[in-house]
């Protein structure tokens, strides 16, 4: 089940940028050259706050399907 949420995700986020790319040809370019000018340091901070969005979320997922499991169960 989770494999299969996953595969959608990655499904529907190739879709928006594969139509990004097939709409706005020219903007994607303007868009990279920009990202080209930008500071390593500034792509590692992007990517650290992305990584810890997606683990909170994954996290928070997880809670919140293995919570109410264990609150029935009695252990919490």
């Amino acid at each position: 089940m989770i494999r299969n949420f996953a595969l959608m995700i990655l499904g529907i986020i190739l879709v928006v940028k594969g139509i990004l790319y097939v709409a706005f040809p020219w903007k994607m370019k303007d868009w990279m050259e920009l990202f080209i000018e930008k500071s390593d340091n500034l792509f590692r901070i992007w990517g650290l706050m992305l990584l810890v969005a997606g683990l909170i979320a994954v996290g928070l997922t997880f809670i919140s399907k293995v919570l109410p499991v264990l609150v029935i169960k009695g252990i919490l």
